[in-house]
Formats: structure tokens, sequence, C-alpha cells
């Protein structure tokens, strides 16, 4: 045995430079995509250096393959940053890609003669030359995702698995179809994997979900059920039933929560539509609580004016709010618990703080630079000039004082008083044609629901204004249709269903 000198050891001793950039790397990834570095985060090559205890190439090296995968920008001498993507896109096609080629890894030793490996080798040429490219776009993705089949067909055709063929072309056909759309929908995928193992490898998938995978489980409940966009919309929704609430008070209750954390998609300045069904009755109640438009913006005004349309963001385009009519009146006619136990939930979120939820914080970043055109908002939903990270709490005590005069005054502390008038004054001076009058006015009402029959089920919905007639017409269309004949997010389904 041939000695070696002390360097020599201590070099062997050492961790592998493979080994040290793969930690880099894993490190790097997973927290680019929990959101723990920020989309545009500068990447000091000397600070992951300090970080990682390990020299500049390993790093560069991490660095460089996370570029390739769109997930960093940037050169070696002129610095990296974290890119500006799709979180939620890139995050569901990355479980999509390693679930599947966790499978072909499986496979893969099988793969025995000369002409697959030859067959092999080729496609992974092409994808390394695509790599190279250093772009990312639906169009990129969709070519990966084409070279990927190819990939998993010489396996598949090795092994002389045709039903895994299959499986793989549906597969990589519903991830064409989503890119296409711009659209992820990963738990169709995740189900599709799920029965690609279940056919390669028996007794892994066993036709339940994977655990390995990210997603939710079924929701089982014996006395009450509550679903809504947000956990903790939800939450206040289960405790006012067991409270001794009912559905409408339980539906109150959330969406005041939600007017408060989920600012990006709805507020008390919106509307509300209630479709609900009396304990021990079978006679469906629909509420239309709409805003009307202000009387003087009349087709004549609105012309004078010089408009030949309204745009999404004019002040012309903003409604007298519905909501909190329509709370008051359902809760009067309808509900069981004390109003302004309602309310407390949300009251006490807008005064003391509620943390960002990724979601919301993603919505809130597509608004930022319209928000940061106007003060107000920008004081109150961009603190320090930006929007709040994931986890930050955010603060609303404007919202909670109107929201406390809401709770003990009822509708008249919003469309009445201070409250209005102050709506009034901001809508004025951007030349708004409200009054307080409009304000005072704010009516909803019961409406007799517009329903169709769709294989056998019942379906309800608020007639127009609202757009629930659509979905009724698409209901009728589709039933000419065997739907059950086609895969959930196959090309010829969603082609379908968008026609």
């Amino acid at each position: 045995m041939s000695r070696k000198s002390a360097p020599a050891m201590a070099r062997d001793l050492r961790p592998a430079r493979g080994t040290l950039r793969q930690r880099a790397y894993d490190t790097l990834k997973a927290n680019i995509l929990n959101g723990n570095l920020r989309r545009g985060e500068r990447l000091s090559e000397t600070r992951l250096m300090q970080e990682f205890d390990i020299g500049r190439t390993p790093v560069r090296e991490a660095l460089n393959q996370l570029e390739r995968e769109g997930l960093v920008v940037g050169r070696p001498n002129s610095g990296y940053s974290v890119a500006n993507f799709d979180m939620e896109a890139v995050c569901d096609l990355l479980v999509v890609r390693e679930g599947l080629d966790a499978i072909a890894a499986e496979l893969a030793a099988e793969v025995a003669t000369d002409s697959d490996f030859e067959r092999l080798q080729g496609v992974m040429s092409e994808i390394e030359a695509l790599d190279s490219a250093h772009t990312r776009s639906p169009e990129t993705y969709a070519k990966e995702l084409e070279l990927g089949l190819k990939v998993h067909e010489v396996i598949a055709e090795a092994t002389g698995n045709g039903p895994l063929i299959e499986i793989i072309r549906r597969v990589y056909d519903q991830l064409r179809v989503a890119l296409w759309l711009e659209v992820l929908w990963i738990d169709v995928w995740k189900d599709a994997i799920e029965e690609h193992r279940a056919i390669v490898l028996p007794g892994v998938g066993c036709g339940m979900r994977d655990f390995h995978f990210p997603g939710r489980s079924a929701v089982h409940a014996m006395n009450g059920m509550a679903a809504t966009s947000h956990p903790l919309a939800s939450l206040h929704a289960i405790e006012t039933l067991r409270d001794g609430g009912n559905a409408v008070d339980a539906a109150i209750a959330a969406s005041a929560v939600l007017a408060v954390v989920e600012p990006q998609s709805t507020g008390i300045g919106g509307d509300c539509f209630a479709l609900f069904c009396p304990k021990g009755s079978s006679q469906v109640i629909a509420f239309n609580g709409s805003g009307r438009s202000p009387k003087a913006a009349t087709l004549e005004r609105l012309l004078a004016l010089g408009l030949k349309n309204i745009a999404a963001d004019s002040v012309h385009s903003v409604t007298m709010p519905g909501a909190i009519d329509a709370w008051t009146q359902l809760h009067a006619d309808h509900g069981r618990l004390e109003f302004a136990r309602l309310l407390k939930p949300a009251i006490e979120y807008a005064r003391h703080g509620y943390p960002v939820y990724a979601r919301v914080r993603h919505d809130w970043l597509e608004a930022a630079e319209l928000l940061r055109s106007r003060e107000p908002s920008r004081a109150v939903f961009l603190p320090n000039d930006r929007v709040p990270a994931e986890g930050d709490l955010h603060y609303q005590p404007k919202l909670a004082d109107t929201l406390a005069s809401i709770a003990n005054q009822g509708a008249r502390g919003f469309y009445d008083g201070s409250v209005a008038e102050a709506m009034t004054a901001t809508l004025k001076q951007h030349g708004g044609l409200h009054t307080v009058e409009d304000f005072a006015e704010v009516r909803g009402e019961y409406v007799e629901p517009v329903s169709t029959n769709y294989r056998g089920f019942d379906i309800h919905q608020v007639p127009p204004n609202t757009q629930g007639v659509t979905a009724l017409v698409m209901l009728n269309i589709l039933e000419g249709y065997e739907l059950a004949n086609l895969a959930p997010l196959s090309a010829e389904r969603v082609h379908l269903e968008i026609e």
C-alpha cells in the first residue's frame, strides 16, 4: 500500500467538491421555492461562501445549475439574483418532473441494450442543449416536457411496459395543455403520477394518496363544514357554528375575516351574493347584494364627460358597495347569534394584526404598482413602501374602526355618517359622481333563483346581474357530451370545455 502525504490525507477527509456543491444547491433551491429568498434578491457569492463554509467554485457551480433551471439570473462576473418567476408554476412543474424522474430512475437499471442507451444519450444531448440556452418560458418548458416524454418512452419500451407508455403520454399531454393555458393544476397531475407508480411499482401506490407528495387529504366532518379561500376565515366560520350559530352566521363571520386578511381579493367595499336553504326546508333562497351606480351616472352625463368606455380602475367603475347591507339584512332575517359577535374576529385581526399568507402575498405583489399610485392605498397596503413578506403581520386600524362602527350600528354605521362622508369625499376628489344620498339608499334584495338540472342534480344560481346563469348554460351544453369518457385534463376535454 502506498503511503500518502499529510496534505493528501487531509484532502481525503474533506467532503468531495460535488458534495459541497450539492449541499449549496439543495439549500438555495429550497430557500428560493419556499420564499425565504425573494424574487430579485441579490445572491452574494462571498456571503454564500461564508454561510456554507465552502470555496467559490462549488458556490458558482450551484448558482450555475440554478440559473439553468431558471430560478436565478446572472453570470459569475456580474453577480446573481433570484429570478422573477411565477413561484407556483415553477414549484408545481418541479414536483411533477421530479416525481416522474424518480420513477424513471427506478426503471433505468432495466434498460440493458446498447441501442436503448444510444437513444437515451441522444435525447439527453438535446435536453442539455436546451438547458445551455439559458432561457425559460412556456415554450422551453413544453420542449423539455417533449424530450422528457422521449426519455420515459425509451425506458418503458425497453422494459416492455405498455401501460406505462400510455400513462406517461397522458401525463405529459396534461402538462402541455396546462402550459398552453398558463395554468398548472398539480392535484390532477399527482393523481396521474400516483396511477403511474401503482402500475410500475405494485404495492407503492395502492390507489391512495402518496404522502411523499405535497397536497391535502379529503376533509370529513359530522356536524358542519366551511370552505373558504383562507384558513383563518374557515376557522372562524367553524367556531361560529360551534358557538351555536347557523350557516348564515358562519358565512358572515368568514366574509368579514376575508375582508381583512385577503385585501387583494375582497373587502367591505364590494358586493355580496348568497344562496342557501334554511334548516328543514327545501326552498333555496337567493339574495342579490350588488351595488348600483350613482344616480348622477347617467349615460348622458358620462358621454358629456367625454367617456367612450369605463376602465376597470376608473372612478366611474365604482358602484355603491352592497356587501354590508347584505350582511345585515341576511342576519336580521336568518341569523342566530348577535351581529357584533360575528364581526369580532375580523375587528381583532384588523386592529392587532394578521399574518400574511403566501397566496395573499403572491397576488399582492401583482397589485403593488397600482397601490403605489395613490397615497391612501400606499400608506395602508405598502408599509415601508413594500409588500409585506410572507408571515409578516399587517395592520389596518382604520378598517378595524369601520368594522366596529358596523358592529355597533349595523348598516347605518357604514352607509350614514362619517364613514359614508369620507367615502364620498374620496370618490369626488377623483371625479366621481357619488353622493352621500347614494350611500344612504343602498338596499339589496331577495330574488328568485335560476336553476337547471344537470345529470340528475338541481343546480341553482343567483339570476343576472350576476354571471351565474352562464354556468347553467355551460352545464346544459355539456350534458350532451359523455365527459366521463375523457380524462379530466386531456386535450380533448379541455378543448371541449373551453369552447
